[in-house]
């Protein structure tokens, strides 16, 4: 009989928002449009200049769950539907706001070890006395 080896590793804890949310503010400093997070790759950012890998282990299908939750607990529902017993057929939009920075818009699809999850970071517009324009 052998003996097993003793596990070296620790299991992974699951993203925490205050992680996904450093990533946004990257993101957003190095000009980056849309992420993209995937179980089993390391997330992705895509903008100015080439495709990079952010900083962050190869994700897993319960860290793209836990992302989508973020979306989740943040959605917005039409006030006007809030009391609906018919909600289940509107939209629910899945938005998550850095206030006064960005709103990060989701798109998901389920994939291969759970929940791929799309992300546009839409920036807030310059205040109109910021604005030049260019006449003829």
């Amino acid at each position: 009989m052998t003996a097993r080896a003793p596990e070296l590793t620790a299991p992974l804890e699951l993203i925490d928002e205050e992680t996904f949310t450093r990533m946004l503010r990257y993101a957003l400093a190095t000009g980056g449009e849309r992420l993209h997070f995937r179980p089993g790759a390391r997330p992705l950012q895509q903008g100015m200049g080439p495709d990079r890998e952010l900083r962050f282990r190869q994700l897993t299908g319960p860290d793209t769950t836990e992302i989508a939750g973020f979306f989740l607990s943040r959605a917005i529902v039409p006030q006007r539907l809030r009391d609906e017993t018919c909600d289940a057929a509107r939209p629910l939009y899945l938005y998550y706001e850095l206030p006064g920075e960005a709103l990060i818009e989701a798109q998901m699809e389920s994939t291969r070890g759970g929940i791929a999850l799309h992300l546009d970071v839409i920036r807030p517009l310059a205040h109109p006395h910021e604005v030049e324009t260019i006449e003829p």
